[in-house]
């Protein structure tokens, strides 16, 4: 049993389903075309190994080439996490951090902050690191696009080039 599914997604064929429990670190699959009266699903392992404290994972998609993309707080980061079927288990990209930190303001003129711009979190060497996510899709050219809150932010990554 799963307590508290989260980030149910289903592939464009209706054969299989993805699913995060809530603060669960385990992605977990179903063949949506077994018969009888329960559906059985499969652990495909942690999609954050690194972490053993509780995860939260509310942004899933499933991309154009059937690969599982997910946005996974952990360890008081977001991560990018990827699974292609057939895989012994899903990946940890890395964490995510903004690159272009100038893309808006994000105090006043006389330097008070904005108001719902305290989404991002600057860490010691100036890094910005999105702290609440909305979501996440594949786009058909290979990027991945992550929307935040505070302010509303939409990252772009390139997983053919890590830490670009």
């Amino acid at each position: 049993d799963i307590k508290q599914p989260n980030g149910i997604i289903g592939t464009p064929d209706g054969k299989t389903m993805y699913c995060v429990a809530m603060s669960g670190n385990q992605l977990y699959s179903f063949d949506l075309t077994q018969t009888g009266p329960n559906l059985d699903g499969k652990a495909l392992g942690k999609l954050l190994p690194q972490v053993s404290g509780p995860t939260d994972c509310r942004a899933m998609c499933v991309g154009p080439h059937g690969d599982v993309w997910a946005d996974v707080l952990g360890g008081g980061y977001q991560h990018l996490c990827k699974y292609h079927p057939g895989d012994p288990a899903p990946k940890c990209l890395g964490r995510l951090a903004v690159r272009n930190p100038n893309y808006t303001e994000f105090t006043d003129a006389a330097g008070k902050p904005l108001a719902w711009h305290h989404g991002l979190r600057t860490e010691k060497d100036g890094t910005k690191v999105p702290q609440w996510h909305m979501g996440v899709c594949e786009g058909h050219n290979g990027k991945v696009y992550v929307t935040y809150i505070y302010p509303y932010t939409v990252l772009e990554i390139d997983p053919a080039k890590p830490g670009k």
